[in-house]
């Protein structure tokens, strides 16, 4: 389960549950997460790779898979 609240920053939690015990455990805990910041380091991966010459480490065809696959 993922959730968020407040606005930037946010206070985010992800957990896990797990149903023979039933118990929630917290995999990720951040009390001051800015969702711009993926996009933000997105955009310093995509540079670096054309600055560098070098391909992403996912390509359209996997892209296209994954949209298959949610569709």
């Amino acid at each position: 389960m993922w959730n968020r609240t407040g606005k930037n920053p946010e206070h985010t939690v992800v957990k896990h549950y797990n149903s023979d015990l039933d118990t929630w455990n917290i995999i990720f805990e951040n009390q001051e997460y800015n969702p711009n910041d993926q996009y933000i380091s997105e955009l310093k991966y995509f540079f670096k790779c054309v600055e560098n010459c070098e391909a992403p480490m996912n390509n359209p065809e996997e892209a296209i898979d994954v949209l298959r696959v949610i569709d």
